[in-house]
């Protein structure tokens, strides 16, 4: 019996020391920096600074800090590199051939992480080009949108790996409306030299603002489209019953509940054109009626006003004044005009 209460003893203070040395063991990550050039070097003042005596530098740090922003935080700055003759800085990136597709982003490096394994190194290789040049990529962020394939296609890259090098500014032909797919909820208003939508991309401001650097970064700027739930009543006539058909609903209606007497679609402000069709459709469709015999005559807005309604023929003039002013959601009603057939 002593044994096993000495053996149950041993075993509380086993399993907790095991369970300690796992959790404080550290899965090391290096980081690995490298100028990419025999020619290139880091300033007198930033090696004194750092302590550094070599110009192969690498960082010892735990895979968990290793994280995008903490990285980047690590890298000199274009201040602090002597750059090769003839040459500037144009960005970093995850080879030494710095290709287009292996841009320093948030992506990349999350994806270039997933497949380096404990202890080893993943490095970082300054891109440099001609000083005359300027080297221009594009930052979608987490926004959702992208280039379309065809663009892609065209422009021979994948991804949204686009990069442009060019020695005139003159000559580029930034990415349209056209070449991009557009998150369905904003619109595209262009291309900007930050984030926050402050500084148009233009021909000065980057001259301006990247005289000294060859990389340049761009920005889409969205601004989010009015919306609107767009309920559409089949308003039968007095003592009658209609009921729009069942693959009338199934294939329109956005709400969770339906009762065939309305229907539900959510929609944008800037598009009229797109709501057009539907009404079509539904008007053309065989309304199931059960009383006497109607025939469809127009669709009509419903107003409020003091808690009474008005009506208005739908039109595109009249869609347009619901959006006047700052209008960031809305319900609009929209009604069937019947009468009796002779």
């Amino acid at each position: 019996m002593k044994k096993i209460i000495s053996l149950l003893i041993a075993m509380c203070f086993i399993i907790p020391s095991a369970l300690v040395i796992s959790a404080c063991k550290v899965e090391t990550f290096n980081v690995g920096i490298s100028l990419n050039s025999n020619q290139a070097d880091y300033t007198q003042a930033y090696k004194d600074a750092k302590g550094y005596s070599s110009k192969n530098v690498t960082h010892i740090i735990g895979r968990k800090r290793a994280k995008y922003d903490y990285v980047k935080t690590l890298l000199p700055l274009q201040s602090d590199m002597v750059a090769p003759e003839g040459k500037i800085f144009a960005g970093w990136y995850l080879n030494s051939d710095c290709s287009a597709d292996k841009y320093f982003t948030k992506d990349n490096w999350d994806n270039y992480m997933d497949n380096i394994g404990d202890g080893k190194t993943a490095r970082l290789y300054v891109y440099w080009v001609d000083e005359n040049q300027k080297v221009i990529t594009f930052d979608f962020g987490n926004s959702g949108a992208s280039f379309t394939n065809d663009y892609r296609t065209e422009k021979s890259f994948t991804e949204n790996n686009l990069r442009i090098i060019t020695d005139n500014l003159e000559t580029i032909e930034l990415p349209e409306v056209s070449d991009l797919i557009v998150p369905e909820d904003r619109y595209f208003v262009g291309w900007f030299l930050d984030s926050n939508g402050f500084t148009p991309a233009t021909k000065q401001n980057i001259e301006e603002l990247y005289a000294n650097t060859a990389e340049v970064k761009l920005y889409p700027k969205w601004e989010m489209r009015k919306n609107a739930i767009v309920v559409i009543d089949i308003n039968a006539p007095e003592g009658q019953y209609f009921t729009f058909p069942e693959q009338i609903i199934e294939e329109y209606d956005d709400s969770s509940y339906s009762n065939y007497k309305e229907l539900s679609i959510y929609t944008f402000a800037d598009a009229y054109e797109e709501l057009v069709p539907v009404l079509e459709i539904i008007k053309n469709s065989d309304i199931n009626q059960y009383g006497a015999n109607y025939n469809f005559v127009r669709w009509e807005f419903v107003v409020w006003a003091n808690n009474e309604p008005s009506y208005i023929e739908v039109s595109e003039t009249n869609w347009n004044s619901f959006w006047e002013g700052d209008v960031s959601s809305a319900v609009i009603q929209i009604r069937a005009v019947w009468e009796l057939a002779e």
